[in-house]
Order: structure tokens, then sequence, then C-alpha cells
């Protein structure tokens, strides 16, 4: 068979084998501008149907493939490359003395209802195998093709890849001569001989814009231009595509910011890889242009604290718009409470300092202390600095009075004369004034005499009471809830025993890429950047009377939240509801709120998981006897209300919280 199209493609030649009965072959075509839009057509090839000289029916099918860049799809017909779709014995018109022994099927007869025919059926399953019932098509010829699908009225969301079955069957009488039968007789002209070809068209909607790339930007009125080169991208009219990633490299001392479409960067932004539709209009070019902005580094700075533990880590090669996971602090200030992490350095002793605190959170200056922020623009020089938070204590915690005086979003400093530590303390959006730092009690002040736990397990073990001079392994801890194995706690003045245990802040593997991993290895840094962790015995102060508010570790007149409450107050949902949020489970949004300033909740993880990843918080509520309710908190979701530890003696930590 002569090529005569110019724009076909790939031609290949299959054959259909009816045994005793008919040869039939296949040509492939694959009838596109392949080069511009991609598209491809294949074809598994023939399958053997047998059949006996008796009457019977005989299916076989061909496997197509077409796949294409053009997401409007596009057209797909058959026809052979003659016009006579008659099967001849031997292919020769003298042996059919009544005209034809495969007539074609009329395109509304079953084949086991009909006798001596043939015909192609089309389904757009490929697992969809046709019975002799079904019924199918005369097969067409070259001058009357049968398109059997067409492209999309819609887009699809991604590159077409279609694969589906074409199905040939007959049907023969028992009467039927024993032989081969051809499309047409097999003296005509050879590149005339009955070959059945696919063709696939790309559609006439499948239009194109291209986006164009450029290194060259300004920053500050400097010119700048990014090494390397990136190809132009062609986009479909009317299709959401991802924009190619950045490939060209920085200047040096810069960093990629984002696409724009004015080189001074006044335009319309688009981040990297962002998907986009309908930029320009088919045919013509959209211009990008690489926006290039200065690196720096951002420091933290203890702004005067009593000890400067070493932090994880600065932030470098930081550029304008990059996210930013902020660090707890591993800083203290005698009297003082830590309340987060601000732009600018703020004397807490100064007359205006809370003026001037509400100015830079006006501003948008304070964060919290893993809050998640966006880096702000080149400072000027090739650093800038994060400066701790300290709020002076304003006296005794204990059946502490002063919420009712304070407005929401207000902060200040108590101390918990237990262990004579000071915590910043916000009235928050329930109305409720909240510790915004973890509570950190242990007995290490009632047993000076026990240092550091034993780092080399990963985890710090129980503390001990007075009955227990070495800490005990926190795997033999007693079930028994009214033996005391570790925490002395006092209620005002009153020392008295609570059983369960704290855990220190876990370690993270070595092999982990966590940000905490260089934590200086002391348990002062740990128990100070994360709070520490109590199983449920000790966060309700040995007692299973979960309504009681004065059986907990928090200091006197001070609660453990409620929990698996949906309305109450005192509950961390209901904190969630006043927040602003309408269900139970947040998305990362509501996460990131929870981590900003006022609120200040961390990742302090539980026993098993590294640090910096989950945040779990008590409530005072049982969900059954061994699961308790608890704030979840991790960097893509928030569950105030359903969320439950894994057990009574899992790792917690604890936040108190008074009413007005």
């Amino acid at each position: 068979m002569k090529k005569t199209n110019t724009f076909l493609r790939n031609r290949a030649k299959y054959s259909l084998f009816l045994i005793a009965g008919v040869v039939v072959s296949f040509v492939i075509t694959n009838n596109a501008f392949a080069d511009d839009y991609s598209l491809t057509l294949t074809s598994s090839g023939s399958q053997d149907v047998n059949i006996s000289a008796s009457a019977g029916t005989a299916i076989s099918s061909d496997s197509i493939n077409v796949s294409t860049t053009c997401r409007y799809g596009y057209n797909f017909t058959i026809n052979t490359s003659v016009n006579n779709n008659n099967l001849y014995l031997n292919g020769n018109s003298s042996n059919n003395a009544s005209g034809t022994y495969f007539s074609p099927v009329d395109g509304t007869t079953a084949l086991n209802a009909s006798t001596n025919k043939w015909g192609y059926y089309y389904n757009s399953s490929a697992s969809n195998t046709p019975t002799s019932t079904s019924i199918f098509s005369p097969v067409p010829t070259l001058n009357n093709p049968a398109t059997v699908k067409t492209p999309l009225t819609t887009p699809a969301s991604s590159d077409i890849n279609d694969n589906f079955n074409i199905y040939y069957g007959v049907s023969s009488s028992d009467s039927m001569p024993v032989g081969t039968y051809k499309m047409i007789p097999d003296t005509n002209n050879s590149n005339n001989d009955g070959t059945i070809v696919y063709t696939a068209t790309i559609a006439d909607t499948c239009v194109k814009y291209t986006v164009r790339f450029n290194a060259t930007s300004t920053y500050g009125g400097i010119e700048l231009t990014g090494s390397g080169t990136m190809s132009d991208q062609l986009i479909y009219e009317g299709v959401l595509t991802s924009l190619n990633s950045n490939l060209f490299v920085a200047p040096s001392g810069y960093k990629f910011k984002e696409w724009n479409t004015l080189q001074d960067g006044t335009g319309v932004a688009y981040k990297d890889g962002v998907d986009v539709m309908d930029l320009a209009v088919v045919g013509n070019t959209f211009n990008l242009y690489a926006i290039w902005v200065p690196v720096y580094t951002i420091n933290y700075d203890g702004n005067n604290a009593d000890i400067g533990i070493t932090m994880e880590s600065n932030h470098s090669n930081v550029g304008e718009g990059d996210i930013i996971n902020l660090y707890p602090a591993n800083y203290k200030r005698d009297g003082y409470g830590f309340a987060g992490w601000s732009m600018e350095q703020l004397d807490p002793d100064d007359s205006n300092f809370q003026t001037r605190l509400a100015s830079a959170v006006n501003s948008g200056k304070v964060f919290g202390p893993m809050a998640t922020i966006v880096a702000p623009p080149y400072p000027g020089s090739d650093s800038a600095v994060l400066y701790a938070i300290w709020v002076k204590s304003a006296g005794d915690m204990q059946n502490w009075s002063g919420c009712s005086n304070m407005n929401i979003g207000d902060v200040t400093a108590l101390e918990d004369i237990r262990d004579n530590d000071v915590y910043a303390v916000a009235k928050l959006d329930d109305g409720n004034c909240w510790m915004i730092e973890n509570l950190r009690l242990d007995n290490n002040s009632i047993n000076p005499n026990w240092g550091d736990d034993d780092l080399s397990q990963g985890f710090g073990g129980v503390f001990h009471g007075l009955a227990t001079p070495d800490p005990p392994n926190y795997f033999n801890y007693s079930t028994d809830w009214s033996k005391p194995n570790s925490l002395y706690s006092i209620d005002g003045s009153t020392i008295y025993v609570v059983s369960g245990g704290i855990r220190l802040p876990r370690f993270a593997n070595s092999n982990t890429a966590d940000p905490v991993t260089s934590l200086g290895n002391t348990r002062a840094a740990r128990i100070y950047s994360y709070g520490n962790y109590y199983n449920w015995p000790a966060a309700v102060a040995n007692t299973t009377n979960t309504n009681n508010p004065s059986t907990s570790i928090c200091p006197k007149g001070w609660e453990l939240p409620i929990g698996g409450i949906q309305d109450i107050n005192k509950s961390y949902n209901h904190l969630f509801v006043s927040m602003g949020y309408t269900g139970d489970i947040g998305h990362s949004e509501e996460s990131e709120q929870f981590r900003a300033y006022p609120y200040n909740f961390v990742y302090a993880n539980t026993f098993g998981n590294a640090l910096g990843k989950i945040g779990k918080y008590f409530t005072r509520t049982q969900f059954n006897s061994w699961n308790i309710y608890a704030l979840y908190l991790t960097d893509g979701e928030v569950r105030a209300t359903i969320a439950q530890t894994d057990n009574v003696y899992d790792g917690s930590s604890v936040r108190c919280v008074v009413g007005s």
C-alpha cells in the first residue's frame, strides 16, 4: 500500500486470522502534526479467532492505545483501502456464484441472529468484551470511514492516554466452504488489499499559546541576570497547567523568589510551578521574568537573658517571601516569662512596654515560638534579628484574680511559687487566661541532688519520690494510681504526692533531619524550650475525678482544660470556636494560628515522635479507661475535641487555664 498522505506516521500492517475462515489485514496510522502535539497511536496487532466448519460465531479484537498532549482529545476513525467490504472465498470474486459468502451486517442484527455476516464493534472499555448478541456495524470502506471517537467538548485535566479495543466478528453457516476469505479479489492491485486503517487526528480545537521565561529582572534599580537557559512552555487554551519550575541559576548573593510579568517585580506575580490557565491569547507569547532577591540570615537574640543556651540554629540563605519555621527559645530570664519573638528589641522594664508590644503586634513584627512566618524583605544588611520577648512577673500565680482586668490579647507573666518559675499568660479569644508556655514543673528543685537524666536512653526517665532515690525505668511504672512513683507537687504551701510520671522532651534520632538535633544536651534546655511531659495520672494529680479542677498539676486556682464537650467554657474546643473555626478538625491555616502569637502552642512531641513534629496537650476528661481527650497539633491540622492520646501513660504537654 503506497503512502499517499504526507501526514501519515508509523504505518504498520497486522492481520486478523479467522481459522478456516477469513484473513483481513490492518494498517495503523497517525494522522496528525506529531511534532507539534506529540500524538502517538499504537495497536497490539490482530488476534486469532477459531471457528469450525459448522455454523457459529467468532470474535477477535485489536487493542488500541492513543496518547496526546492535546487535552481536547482527537478524532478516531476506521476505514479500509477499498470500497467493497464483502468477504470473498480466496479473494476471488469468481468463486462467489451467489455474489458473496460474507456480506456486511446491517448494524441492527446480532451476529448469532444472522448468517454469513461480518462487522466491527467499538467499546470505550478495553475490558468490556462484546458477545455474539451484541450489535456489530458494517466494516467501513475507503470512501465511508466510521468515526468511533470524537474530541472532548471540554479539555481533560491531564494528557490523553486512551486504551480501548476494536472488535471484529463473523457468523458462518455449516454450508460455508472452508477456505481463506478476503475483502477483495486477489487479482486486484496489491496496493488496494483491503487493509483496515485506524486514523487518529488531533482535534481542531486543540490550540495553544507560549510562555517565555526570562532570566533578567531588577532589584532596587540594579539589573540582575541569572545564568542557564529555559525553554518556552506551550500551554493549551482552557487547560489548567503547572508553570515549568525555575531552572535559572541565581546571581551570586541572590535567590529566586517568583515569576513576574514586569522586570521590576511590580506586575502580576506567579509562584514557581503554580497552576495557570489562559494567560495569553492563543498564538501569542506571555513573558515572565525571574525575580531575584538578596539573601540574608535570621539570628536569634536572648534580649538580656540570664541563661543563654545556644539556639538550634539560625536561618541562613533567607530571601524575601521564604517560608520560615521558627524555633522555641533556649533562653531563660529569671523573674520574666517568655512570650515569643519580635523583630524589635523590647525592654520589659520600660514603662511603655505594653504599648510598644501592642504596636509591634499590630505591625506584624511579633511571632509565636514555633510560628510559620513569611520572611520579610531584605533588611539592608546580611542579617536580621529576632529578639526574645520577656514579660516581667506581675506576682503570684496561685489564686490569681487579675484575668478580669485584662483585654483579649493582653499578655502578663506570673510566678508559680511551687518552683519559682515564671510563665507568660495571655487573655485569649474565649475570654479566659491561658498559660502561653508549657508547664515545666518537676521535683528537680525539691531534690537538687538528682542531675541530668541518662541521655543515652533517648528520653528522660520518670522523676523519683522520696521512696525512690534513683530514677526508675519508665517502663516499670506502676499501674496502681494510688502508688506514688514520681512527682511532688505543691498546692499553695501544701506538699502532696502525685502518681504517674514525667517525660522529658525526647531527642530526635540522629539519622533524621529534625530542626532540633543540635539542641544542647542538657535537661534544663529541653524542659525550658518544650516544657515537661506528664502522663495522665500526674496531670490530674492522682485522681479519676476529672470534674474537680482543683485536683490537677496546675497551680492553685488554675485548671486543666475540659475535653470532649463541644460548647463548654475552658476547653480547647471553646477556644477553637472563639478563634473563628467552625469544625472540630481544622487545616494548615488553623494550625498556623494556634502556633502564632499569643497562643504559642508548640510541637512538644509525645513519646515516640520526633521533636518539632507533633504537639499533644492534655485535658482532664477521659475518652475511655485508657484514652484521654487532648488538643492535637501538626503543621497540617489541629483537632480540638475528638483527638485522644494513645493511652493514659503517654507523656503529653500541659497548659493551664483560669477564667475571668
